[in-house]
């Protein structure tokens, strides 16, 4: 299951969503929701392919 909406605090380590600029944020993110989608689909993702 990929979850639509989840929490960023949950997946930094030693640093709390607001000591990360809203642009690092954003990219932080859109890596995570791209990981998920590779563990969910079981192999990696085109280097383009927007989630």
């Amino acid at each position: 299951m990929i979850l639509k909406d989840f929490e960023l605090n949950n997946y930094l380590f030693s640093v709390d969503k607001q000591d990360v600029p809203p642009r690092e944020q954003l990219e932080i993110e859109r890596r995570v929701r791209r990981e998920m989608a590779e563990i969910f689909y079981g192999g990696n993702l085109h280097k383009g392919l927007r989630i």
